[in-house]
């Protein structure tokens, strides 16, 4: 492992990006015209079906975490669409960034 990487989840990924997941964990909701939602956890997108991954491959969440904002397995709790693409008018790319977290500015 490099100076520039840590394990999150079993994931190599760039050092800091625990930070970003912890993050994503203390913000279990997104509002979306109006509503609270509450996202949707990796792994409860499924529809039943077995995970394909024992961690998600674009963020690192693991079963029943919540993505990092900007995650492109991450779903809309509104439409079930993929959040960052949906027409929802959610905050799928929020206040928060998880350049951000890296760099220290999100604390854990």
């Amino acid at each position: 492992m490099s100076k520039g990487t840590e394990i999150v989840n079993g994931q190599t990924v760039v050092r800091g990006w625990g930070k970003a997941l912890a993050w994503s964990q203390r913000n279990p909701t997104y509002l979306i015209d109006g509503q609270t939602l509450k996202r949707i956890p990796y792994g409860e997108d499924q529809d039943g079906d077995p995970l394909p991954n024992p961690s998600c491959r674009d963020c690192a969440a693991a079963p029943g975490q919540f993505h990092v904002p900007g995650c492109c397995i991450e779903r809309c709790p509104c439409c079930g669409g993929q959040a960052i693409g949906c027409d929802c008018s959610g905050p799928f790319t929020t206040e928060f960034s998880p350049l951000e977290a890296i760099d220290g500015e999100v604390q854990e």
